[in-house]
């Protein structure tokens, strides 16, 4: 009988091959043999996104029934995973009632990718280590008394800013005020902030507000990119790109980009 070679892999290898199938593959492999099922519990990063969760809800079309199937797998993955995980990529689908405690229960030391739509779960405001963040169309109506904002922010992209966002109290995520947009302790200084892309942007007063909060406080970004709205006027975005561009850099390195759809 041939050697099972894969088996005998160093462990980090094996999470590395496990790691780059889709999920469900790997998930499969966990009834080859008991090694296999434990490479499966421990595997240190969790990819739950978009296409995760189509695969998980194909065939269903009911709301109900779309959040009840995908909150069953997702706590199902997370109630028996074992050991630490290194990173997590979260879908948020936008269901009618849903409810996610796992955002709670996963959230550890390591990188967290929450993947949000329409609305934010609560205890997405209590995870002050997160280093990326996607906001798809969300609408904040308030945010927690002791939210403190997100001092290990990485990566944040924000889109359909149109709809809601920096419109209602996104710039609150960053502790920007309408009143007093540049008076702001210093302790919320995006000190980790390498990479932010902003789209569909429109020229608002508060995206503005954000995008210089944004390059004034945070001394290592590499680069924003802002993406502007297809229904912007060749002046707005002429005005938009002349008022941006002035805007003072924490950063030495910082590069404005500005996409034109």
């Amino acid at each position: 009988m041939e050697a099972d070679r894969i088996s005998n892999l160093p462990l980090d290898l094996t999470y590395n091959i496990l790691e780059c199938l889709p999920l469900q593959e790997a998930a499969k492999t966990s009834v080859l043999s008991q090694h296999w099922r434990f490479l499966w519990a421990s595997i240190p990063q969790l990819v739950l996104d978009e296409s995760f969760c189509a695969t998980i809800v194909n065939g269903k079309s009911e709301p109900a029934d779309i959040s009840l199937r995908y909150s069953k797998v997702v706590n199902s993955i997370l109630l028996s995973h074992v050991g630490p995980i290194s990173k997590f990529v979260l879908f948020v689908p936008s269901f009618p009632g849903e409810r996610y405690p796992w955002v709670n229960y996963v959230f550890r030391d390591g990188e967290f990718y929450p993947n949000l739509k329409k609305k934010l779960p609560e205890c997405l405001f209590t995870c002050s280590g997160l280093t990326h963040l996607t906001l798809i169309g969300c609408k904040l109506r308030s945010l927690p008394p002791s939210f403190m904002g997100f001092p290990c922010l990485i990566y944040f992209k924000l889109v359909g800013s149109q709809e809601l966002s920096v419109e209602t109290k996104i710039s609150e995520l960053v502790k920007v005020t309408d009143d007093h947009p540049l008076q702001i302790d210093c302790s919320f200084t995006l000190r980790c902030l390498r990479k932010v892309q902003l789209l569909r942007v429109s020229g608002w007063i508060r995206e503005l507000q954000l995008i210089k909060y944004i390059l004034a406080h945070s001394p290592v970004l590499g680069n924003m990119t802002n993406e502007l709205h297809k229904n912007m006027e060749v002046e707005q975005k002429y005005n938009f790109a002349l008022e941006a561009m002035r805007y003072c850099r924490a950063s030495p390195n910082a590069e404005i980009i500005i996409k034109d759809k």
